[in-house]
């Protein structure tokens, strides 16, 4: 997952986590919407394998990771596993759309 391929398909050179999550919303183009699933089948298999090692009730979602969490729920539920084990998960994105992640 990374946000260079992101800002480059929505004509950004940089941006916060605010201006690439609007560019990514209001974006229409299929190249968007084809990378945006590309990153959360990646996202999904990451957070598939934290959760069954580290078994958390929940999961912060920070930075540019957290704005996927906010797009149009058919963009991302796809990617998102399914089992029962998952039900009692809860993937969040965090509180304010621009907070970083603790870690890199």
């Amino acid at each position: 997952m990374a946000r260079a391929p992101l800002l480059q398909l929505v004509g950004l050179t940089d941006a916060d986590a605010d201006e690439l999550e609007l560019a990514l919303t209001t974006s229409s183009s299929p190249a968007v919407q084809a990378e945006i699933e590309r990153q959360l089948d990646y996202l999904a298999v990451t957070l598939r394998n934290a959760i069954n090692i580290f078994n958390p009730q929940l999961v912060i979602l920070g930075g540019f990771l957290g704005s996927f969490m906010r797009l149009p729920r058919p963009s991302w539920t796809r990617s998102w596993p399914t089992s029962r084990f998952w039900r009692h998960r809860r993937v969040s994105p965090s509180v304010a759309p621009s907070s970083r992640p603790i870690c890199s």
